[in-house]
C-alpha cells in the first residue's frame, strides 16, 4: 500500500495521544474497586490505546500481518476486561 507509512504513523500518534489522555482520565468507579478490578479500571483503557498504537506502528513499518493482528487482538481482550470491570 502506497500510503501505509504516513497513515500508520498518524494512527499510531493518535492512539498514543489517547493512551496518554486515558492515563490521566480515570473512571470514578476505579475508586470503589480493589485489587485487579481497580488495576484494570485504572490502566486498562490506556493499555488498549497503547496496544493499538503498537499495532498501527507495526502496520506502518510493514511488519508481518500476524504481528499487528496479535497486538490488535490483545487490545480487544484488554478492552473486554476493562468493560467487564466497569459494568460488573
Amino acid at each position: 500500500m502506497k500510503h501505509r507509512l504516513p497513515i500508520g504513523l498518524a494512527a499510531a500518534g493518535l492512539c498514543l495521544a489517547l493512551a496518554v489522555l486515558w492515563w490521566f482520565v480515570v473512571p470514578s468507579e476505579a475508586s470503589d474497586e480493589a485489587g485487579i478490578g481497580k488495576a484494570v479500571l485504572r490502566y486498562g483503557h490506556s493499555a488498549v490505546w497503547a496496544l493499538l498504537a503498537v499495532s498501527a506502528l507495526l502496520v506502518a513499518l510493514g511488519a508481518p500481518r500476524r504481528a499487528h493482528q496479535a497486538t490488535a487482538v490483545a487490545a480487544g481482550v484488554v478492552y473486554a476486561a476493562f468493560v467487564a470491570a466497569l459494568v460488573f
